[in-house]
């Protein structure tokens, strides 16, 4: 064999024994087919490696007759294939026994989000997931989101089952999901461990997975957290009787869908009609959001939400540019939030679209609790009114939510970044000794102040993250820091913008400067042989 040949085969045999370990082992186990491809591998590599340095060490033999070198070239070539075997050996050992997983998909997408795994972690008793999906894409992608939880915690188990068997059956009878599977509704069912017995049905979860679904970890890190808590849910009323968007309406301009999923984050929204509950906010209102409202309020029911901000109450207050209420702008005054009778237009080059100018992007800060899940994400606001800051005493105020540099007030003289969302809450310095807050200037514990209300109907709550903006601000609102929302990575491109003259760049360094490039090296290579 001559010493290319050897060579070759030394080659051949270093790269059969990579895939073997790398590729083979991971996916068929220890089985003939990697085994014995590890096997050629290897006996490619020695003896390759032996001839190779063997020719080498006779051609310097014979050009000195040395034969301390020829020793030397001899152990030299088998320690270096033998460090590459090394090295290959020690990273299959690793993988048998060392649990270490590598994402690199864009946005990681196999990786669960950080909130997910703070709700997995907080897993204290085990819970089965049991789903009735049949065999294929649904079962496949259920099983490899649920191993990702797996990972995290031992205590969530997968579970399944089929609704032809009649044990299976039985099982769906028990958790509520068997009249449910015949409509086509929920297919899987969360169900927590109790002491004594199992779970009774008002603990089970239910939810619809079908194969595909982008928010199937949301879904699912949600309906962990719901059977796992023990805490009732904090209840956030929204005014009603003055023509505010209704809880009910699965319309448009109803906030149905805001409502099922607060659900899922243990917040209840319920109405709240001052004028019929006698003008008096119940004592269990953990929050209170106001609406923009077609009738005035009345002074009873002015004083009754006066009078629940008072006791450090917390407030949600969303405004539109035509309907401007003097007695909520003032509460959102107190805030440090100016509300300006005016629309802001947004003249950036994609405002098309999404609509027209009226509907305005917001970029999220990343410096608030609200805002943190949103990982920077854009929200989209229809139609938003002019906020300014203000400054007030012993209160904090932040913006949550502002424009780009390329929108600007419709007919005053502002231009972005102007705010779209502020927080504002009380300076962590101490009040004076039995002082309320209303003595210092404040009313609220916390509140949140929208340049605009549609944002939060069903028409645009599904635009962007506005979904998980109002989640995270009313889950803020409640004090429920810890888990304000789930924000799982979904795949998608990588979408970059050009302008045209960038366009116009990257084509000349594609079409010309690389070819250029290419085909200067090889004249040069072309020349430097010829020289020879």
């Amino acid at each position: 064999m001559s010493r290319i040949a050897a060579v070759a085969a030394a080659a051949a045999g270093s790269a059969l024994c990579v895939v073997a370990i790398a590729v083979a082992l991971p996916v068929f186990g220890a089985r003939p087919p990697a085994l014995l491809m590890l096997l050629v591998g290897g006996t490619l590599l020695l003896v390759g490696s032996l001839v190779a340095s063997g020719r080498e060490a006779e051609g310097a033999m014979t050009a000195r007759a040395d034969e301390g070198r020829r020793l030397r070239l001899m152990f030299r070539q088998l320690s270096k294939w033998s460090a590459a075997l090394g090295v290959a050996a020690a990273s299959m050992v690793c993988s048998r026994f060392v649990e270490h997983r590598i994402d690199v998909t864009n946005a990681g997408v196999n990786t669960l989000a950080d909130e997910s795994v703070v709700v997995a972690r907080g897993v204290a008793a085990p819970v089965r997931v049991i789903a009735f999906v049949e065999p294929g894409r649904a079962a496949v992608e259920l099983r490899a989101l649920v191993d990702r939880y797996a990972a995290v915690t031992d205590r969530v188990r997968l579970e399944l089952r089929s609704a032809a068997a009649a044990a299976d059956l039985e099982v769906a009878r028990a958790v509520g999901l068997a009249e449910l599977l015949a409509l086509g509704g929920p297919n899987v069912a969360v169900v927590p461990a109790v002491p004594g017995g199992s779970a009774p049905v008002e603990r089970v979860v239910r939810y619809r997975f079908d194969a595909g679904q982008p928010d199937a970890e949301e879904q699912l890190t949600n309906a962990l957290r719901r059977a796992t808590t023990t805490t009732t849910p904090a209840r956030v009323y929204v005014v009603a009787g003055h023509g505010e968007a209704d809880l009910r309406d699965e319309g448009p301009a109803g906030l149905s869908r805001l409502r099922d999923a607060l659900a899922a984050r243990n917040v209840e929204l319920a109405p709240l009609p001052l004028a019929v509950v006698g003008s008096r906010v119940p004592d269990d209102a953990r929050a209170v959001m106001v609406l923009p409202a077609t009738a005035a309020w009345e002074s009873g029911e002015v004083a009754a939400l006066r009078a629940f901000l008072d006791k450090d109450g917390a407030l949600f207050v969303l405004f539109e540019p035509e309907r401007p209420q003097p007695s909520v702008a003032a509460w959102a005054a107190r805030a440090g939030v100016d509300v300006v009778a005016d629309v802001v237009v947004d003249e950036g080059p994609f405002v098309t679209l999404l609509g027209g100018a009226d509907v305005v992007t917001g970029s999220t800060q990343l410096g608030h609790a609200v805002t943190r899940p949103l990982k920077g994400a854009l929200t989209h606001f229809p139609r938003a009114a002019v906020l300014g800051l203000s400054p007030v005493p012993d209160v904090l105020t932040t913006p949550l939510v502002s424009t780009g540099g390329d929108a600007r007030a419709a007919t005053i003289d502002a231009r972005g970044p102007l705010p779209l969302v502020v927080a504002a809450e009380p300076t962590p310095a101490p009040a004076p000794s039995g002082a309320s807050w209303a003595l210092r200037g404040w009313v609220a514990s916390r509140t949140v102040v929208a340049a605009d209300a549609t944002f939060v109907t069903n028409g645009a709550l599904g635009l962007g993250a506005n979904r998980d903006l109002a989640q995270s601000i009313l889950q803020w609102l409640v004090q429920d820091d810890d888990h304000i929302a789930v924000r799982p990575r979904q795949r998608g491109g990588s979408l970059v913008f050009l302008t045209p003259s960038a366009r116009e760049a990257l084509a000349f360094v594609l079409l010309v400067v690389v070819p250029g490039l290419l085909a200067a090296a090889g004249a040069a290579v072309t020349a430097a042989r010829r020289a020879r």
